[in-house]
C-alpha cells in the first residue's frame, strides 16, 4: 500500500495505491483518490473521493478493486494477457456482491469481441441452475483524444496514444470546473477587489449584461494519468500535454540496468529508467511520479539502488517505485 499526498494550490490530493505491476507477469493497480482543502486534516471528510482500477492482470488482483463501491471504472491500456486476464475473475467476484464494473478498452478492431468471447466462457462456468450467470458490466472502447464519463462528478477520462507492441492507450483523469472570471469582481477605477458585501449586486448586474461564457472560465486539473506499457515516445504524443501536468503520473520503467540499454527497451515496447532520466525536465510539473512494471530480473533492492543512483535529485524526491509484492526477489 502506497500513500502519496500532493498539494495543489488551495487543495490537497491524497492517493492510496494498492496492487502493482511486474514486467510481463501482471499489472493491476487500484488507485483511491481523495481531494481535500489544503488546511483540512486527514480526518476531515474529503470534498471528492473516487477509485479507479488501472489494468487487470490475472495473477494478483487488489482486494480493494473487488470490494470497492458500485460501478468501478477499469481502464485497460492494451490486450496483453498480463493486463487483462484478471477481468473475468474480477467481474465474477464483484457480480457476486451485486457490484457493477465499467470496462474501458483501447480502440482496436477486435478488442471488445475477444473480451466478450472470454467472458461468455466464464459466465458458463458460473452456472445458476444450469443457466450462465451473467456478469454486471458495461464495455466501451476508447479512441485517443475522445472523452469518456469519469469516475466522479465534473471528471472526464481522456485516452491518449502510447507506443507498445499492440494498440495501446494511456488515460488521464481531468477535473473541469467553471469559475467566475476574477477580473469581473474588481473595482474598475482602482483595480482593487470588490468588498464581499458588493458581490451580490455586481453579480446581478453582470448576469443581465453578459453570457455564461463571458461570465465564467473553465479550469482544468489533471488529477491522474497512467501510461501502461509504452516506449518513452509517448512523451512526444498529444497525451503528454495532459499527463505531464498530472498530480499523480503512473508510468513504467521496465528496465533499469546497463545490460539492456534504451534502444533494447524500445525494441521490446518498453521504457528504460535512463529514458526517464534523459527527460527529467519534462516531468517538472508532475506532482508525484510512480514508476512500475519493473522486470522480474531485478530484486527490489536493485530497483531502489538504480533509482537512487540515476534519477536527478529533484525528480528523485517526488518519485516512488511501485513493485508487485513477492515478484521481485
Amino acid at each position: 500500500m502506497v500513500l502519496l499526498s500532493v498539494p495543489a494550490a488551495a487543495l490537497r490530493y491524497d492517493f492510496t495505491i494498492a496492487g502493482g505491476a511486474s514486467g510481463g507477469i501482471n499489472s493491476a493497480i487500484h488507485v483511491w483518490v481523495e481531494q481535500r482543502k489544503a488546511a483540512d486534516s486527514t480526518e476531515a471528510p474529503p470534498a471528492t473521493k473516487y477509485a479507479l482500477l488501472l489494468d487487470a492482470g490475472g495473477l494478483s488482483m487488489p482486494t480493494e478493486a473487488i470490494d470497492g463501491g458500485n460501478d468501478l471504472q477499469l481502464l485497460v491500456t492494451h490486450m496483453h494477457s498480463d493486463h487483462c486476464t484478471g477481468i473475468p475473475a474480477l467481474l465474477a467476484a464483484r457480480t457476486l456482491n451485486d457490484k457493477s464494473t465499467r470496462v474501458v478498452l483501447p480502440h482496436a478492431a477486435d478488442a471488445e469481441a475477444r473480451l466478450r468471447r472470454v467472458l461468455a466462457l466464464f459466465e458458463e462456468l458460473n452456472t445458476n441452475e444450469g443457466e450462465p450467470y451473467p456478469f454486471k458490466l458495461a464495455i466501451e472502447t476508447a479512441m485517443p483524444g475522445a472523452e469518456l464519463a469519469g469516475p466522479a462528478q465534473k471528471r472526464v477520462v481522456v485516452p491518449f496514444a502510447t507506443s507498445h507492441r499492440v494498440p495501446s492507450n494511456g488515460y488521464a483523469v481531468v477535473h473541469r470546473k467553471r469559475k467566475l472570471r476574477p477580473e469581473l469582481l474588481v473595482d474598475a477605477a482602482t483595480g482593487e477587489p470588490l468588498p464581499k458585501a458588493e458581490h451580490a449586486a455586481r453579480m446581478k448586474q453582470l448576469r443581465a449584461e453578459l453570457t455564461e461564457d463571458e461570465l465564467y472560465e473553465t479550469e482544468e486539473v489533471v488529477e491522474l494519468a497512467y501510461t501502461g506499457d509504452s516506449t518513452i515516445s509517448w512523451l512526444d504524443g498529444a497525451g503528454a500535454s495532459l499527463a505531464l501536468k498530472a498530480k499523480l503520473l503512473v508510468t513504467e520503467a521496465t528496465f533499469v540496468c546497463d545490460a539492456i540499454d534504451r534502444d533494447g527497451a524500445a525494441s521490446r515496447g518498453h521504457t528504460h529508467l535512463d529514458d526517464i532520466c534523459a527527460n527529467a525536465e519534462r516531468f517538472s510539473e508532475v506532482g508525484a511520479l510512480v514508476l512500475t512494471h519493473f522486470s522480474r530480473r531485478y530484486s527490489e533492492a536493485d530497483v531502489r539502488d538504480a533509482m537512487s543512483k540515476k534519477l536527478p535529485p529533484a525528480l528523485r524526491e517526488k518519485t516512488t517505485p511501485l513493485l508487485l509484492a513477492g515478484h521481485h526477489r
